[in-house]
């Protein structure tokens, strides 16, 4: 590196392979950052330090986006490689959490410029890898808005297929373990839906304050990613709109098909449901909002935003701009057949005349025409056979000219009506569209087709709004069936699952989706979302009768994601179910984990009798936790976080107290605070008060301090003052100088 170039300043930053320094270009007169690689760093030797270091520079010089760190210059001097950055004033979001989790109207920014600079990344095949709060930061404009850079590529590759994961010389894995996707830990091949989980991680720290998978050691927190053990975003954060914590969500999949697919199918998702939200709410403020399965607009409960499109009612002028599906290069109207002159049948030439002989030339005298005689040769009959093969064979002609004709005419009658349909949902306004069973076919079938691509989320919009014309048929069980019997891609199939049945969520839906969940490949994307759009109908309509249903798939399936989302479904259902179906379910469970051959089966069944409750559930879950194994005693602890009432509270407040396994009393702690944080509402403030002291009363370390302090800040409770303010006199400076601050919010 030239001296007489580049000044450097100060040590700024210092990683485990890595420093970075500022310094001024004196060439360019600007400042930048300066990163070297440590001779002690992470890698054995040098030259493995410089190749790293080499890779890092060009994945980011390849990447140019307002989003993402530039590179400006690399090189090797006397003292090993070097890479040129710009230099980035601002904090990192880790810093920012510091100060506080983020506002609804923050996180949106955040959430958009980072999928945004993913985009770029993505669409060059690059993986970042080791996304964590210190990689992103913030910095501030003259204009006054802020601006997010991702930084520290060190861990990215080009891959344009999966990669595996990089290790180092000591055999540990790269990358922050509190954001890093369950299939880093397996050391299975990684691919954009391992930085679409860490960004999901991301976001969900940046909202709560805490890690989405925590533990007290490194195979505590690898366990909860592998279990997919967290806590819904929206129980932490109420005051976000239910769709956005969906979205968050939605990243934090256990399944990588279950997750966004690109950063742009994430972003889209996002944009659309932040419109249609606003426009919903500007139009109709009784309006349920957005659906967050869907994407697309709940409907109201009034009708003022209702579409007709029946022969009755006024015509909607097709887009000028839509391509009518189906159409043909020698039907369309803009085709250079249509365009060209129509040619004479035959060519202009010499009449030709018969004579007796062909060497019979005569002149006429006219100087254009030319008689030529050719010998009159006597025509011989045509047979019966003949007449009637030619019969034949014009009238199939003529049957298939009919056809034809019969089809292009369908085909442009459906075309029209389909181009009706699309100007009709584009209006903001609309809440319902009224179609005939024609309309609903043609917009299955084009949807199914290859050429959907540009109408495809008009087309799901459409659908999702779709209302039976006179109720002449079911909407539902039509978009079913042909959704679970239709060639189609895989992602057009899910769709259909997931924002349009899972959207309106019908009843008449659940058993179909249930049996295509059963007999489709479990290990396939459409299969996980038949269960998903089954879910939300059941919960939707109270549907408890399904909950066995779902009970034999989560016994039944190979699919974790097909599991995780039916024990979703069974513990929603037994909150809404009356005491005569708790006490049959109950049993059912209690069945389930004693016939259970898989651990998951088993740790899925005494989740779900913490969610039933009952004396029963209690007296099992109190004697594993007893004598069980350290798996078994880990998931009654978390059974009883999911408790319906607070009577197993202070068992969970004796195992932090009494347990001699570090592992399960900080398990017993967390899960004491998530069913304190979980459950403010349904109890009175010194009932409150006094459930909240006694777990402040046990908590030991400073992370531990810090999470209550940081649970009763975020709701500012009067009761809570009290517990938080013995904090402030803490031995630990950081827990003191954080519940100083809480003090000070509450005030």
């Amino acid at each position: 590196m030239s001296e007489e170039r580049y000044e450097i300043r100060e040590k700024i930053g210092q990683g485990g392979v890595g420093a970075v320094y500022h310094a001024y270009d004196t060439q360019l007169n600007r400042e930048v950052a300066i990163k070297r690689v440590l001779a002690e760093g992470g890698f054995e030797d040098q030259e493995g330090a410089t190749r790293q270091l080499i890779k890092e520079a060009a994945a980011l010089s390849a990447v140019q986006h307002p989003h993402i760190v530039t590179v400006y210059d690399t090189g090797i001097d006397d003292d090993g490689p070097y890479v040129v950055m710009e230099l980035i004033n601002g904090l990192t979001l880790d810093e920012m959490v510091e100060r506080g989790t983020l506002t609804w109207a923050d996180f949106k920014e955040i959430a958009l410029q980072s999928q945004e600079a993913l985009i770029a990344a993505q669409d060059l095949n690059l993986l970042h890898r080791d996304l964590k709060p210190t990689n992103i930061m913030v910095c501030w404009l003259a204009s006054g808005k802020f601006q997010v850079k991702l930084v520290d590529f060190g861990l990215a590759k080009f891959s344009a297929q999966p990669s595996l994961q990089t290790i180092d010389h000591g055999d540990a894995v790269f990358g922050s373990i509190f954001f890093m996707a369950p299939e880093q830990f397996e050391r299975t091949p990684l691919d954009k839906y391992t930085d679409m989980y860490a960004m999901g991680c991301l976001y969900y720290y940046s909202l709560t304050g805490v890690y989405p998978f925590s533990g007290e050691t490194a195979p505590e927190v690898m366990a909860s990613h592998l279990q997919n053990r967290v806590q819904p975003l929206q129980e932490l954060r109420p005051d976000i709109p239910a769709w956005a914590c969906e979205w968050v969500m939605w990243h934090l999949a256990r399944d990588i098909h279950a997750r966004p697919q690109s950063a742009r199918e994430a972003l889209e998702k996002f944009l659309v449901e932040d419109k249609n939200n606003s426009l919903t709410q500007s139009v109709d403020t009784q309006t349920a909002g957005i659906n967050p399965a869907t994407g697309l607009i709940t409907p109201a409960g009034s009708q003022t935003g209702a579409v007709k499109l029946n022969t009755n009612t006024a015509s909607v002028t097709a887009q000028s701009s839509l391509t009518p599906p189906g159409a043909s290069a020698a039907t369309s109207p803009h085709s250079k057949a249509a365009t060209q002159p129509m040619q004479p049948a035959i060519p202009a030439g010499p009449k030709f005349t018969p004579a007796s002989a062909p060497e019979a030339i005569a002149d006429t005298g006219d100087d254009d025409e030319v008689e030529i005689a050719f010998p009159v040769q006597q025509k011989k009959p045509i047979s019966a056979a003949a007449k009637w093969a030619l019969i034949g064979t014009l009238s199939l002609l003529a049957v298939i000219l009919s056809i034809l004709l019969v089809h292009f005419k369908k085909q442009s009658n459906e075309n029209k009506q389909f181009n009706k349909i699309m100007q009709a949902v584009s209006s903001p306004a609309v809440t319902e569209i009224e179609l005939e069973e024609s309309d609903v076919n043609i917009l299955l079938k084009t949807i199914a087709s290859q050429d959907a691509n540009s109408d495809r989320n008009a087309i799901l919009k459409s659908l999702y709004l779709a209302k039976p014309a006179n109720n002449s048929f079911n909407v539902d069980i039509m978009i079913s069936n042909f959704a679970t019997s239709a060639i189609m891609p895989d992602g057009t199939r899910t769709e259909l699952f997931r924002a349009v049945l899972g959207g309106r969520a019908n009843e008449d839906i659940i058993g179909p989706m249930l049996q295509y969940a059963k007999d489709a490949d479990p290990d396939r994307e459409p299969a996980a979302a038949a269960v998903g759009a089954a879910q939300r109908a059941a919960v939707q309509n109270e549907a408890t009768v399904y909950f066995s249903d779902f009970l034999n798939l989560i016994n039944n399936s190979e699919s974790s994601a097909i599991r995780s989302t039916a024990e979703s479904a069974c513990a929603a259902l037994l909150k809404l179910s009356n005491n005569r179906e708790l006490s049959t379910y109950r049993n059912q469970i209690k069945a389930s984990y004693q016939n259970a051959l898989s651990q998951d089966v088993k740790l899925t069944a005494l989740r779900l009798l913490g969610t039933a409750g009952g004396k029963a559930s209690a007296d099992l879950l109190s004697d594993l936790i007893a004598d069980g194994t350290d798996t078994d005693k880990m998931a009654a602890i978390v059974a009883l976080e999911q408790w319906n009432d607070d009577s197993q509270f202070m068992t969970l407040i004796d195992t932090v107290e009494n347990s001699s396994n570090p592992r399960l009393r900080k398990q017993a702690f967390d899960s004491s605070l998530k069913f304190l944080r979980s459950t403010f509402e349904r109890r009175k403030d010194f009932e409150n008060q006094d459930m909240w002291q006694n777990l402040a009363d046990t908590a030991q370390t400073p992370e531990e301090k810090m999470a209550i302090i940081r649970a009763l800040a975020s709701q500012r409770p009067k009761w809570g003052l009290p517990i938080i303010r013995p904090f402030t006199t803490d031995r630990n400076d950081k827990v003191s100088d954080y519940a100083e601050r809480a003090v000070e919010r509450f005030n």
